[in-house]
């Protein structure tokens, strides 16, 4: 950025590395995201409802407190509610639950 001392530093990255470590760095964030949604299972999480998913009108995607997405099945609510949603199990980095 300018104004800051890095940008007086040459950039001796390739950009073949520079490709590798981001990958490496986002395949790590994914099994972080996909740990830390393992970790909600059991608990009682306030939910934002998004809305239902387009795939499965039935079931709905929501954010928790602690970011993370959330799939429950559900009928009839409003996007921007908050509703108690217990997770049930994880896939990937979203948690799957019931309403609570």
């Amino acid at each position: 950025r300018q104004g800051t001392p890095a940008a007086a530093l040459r950039d001796d990255v390739s950009p073949p590395e520079k490709k590798r470590r981001v990958a490496l760095l986002r395949r790590h964030s994914d099994l972080r995201r996909a740990e830390f949604a393992r970790q909600r299972v059991g608990e009682t999480l306030e939910v934002l409802v998004e809305g239902p998913k387009r795939e499965s009108p039935t079931l709905y995607q929501g954010l928790s407190r602690q970011y993370v997405p959330i799939w429950f099945p559900a009928e009839g609510l409003r996007p921007g509610s908050l509703v108690s949603v217990t997770a049930t199990g994880a896939q990937g980095p979203a948690a799957l639950g019931e309403l609570s």
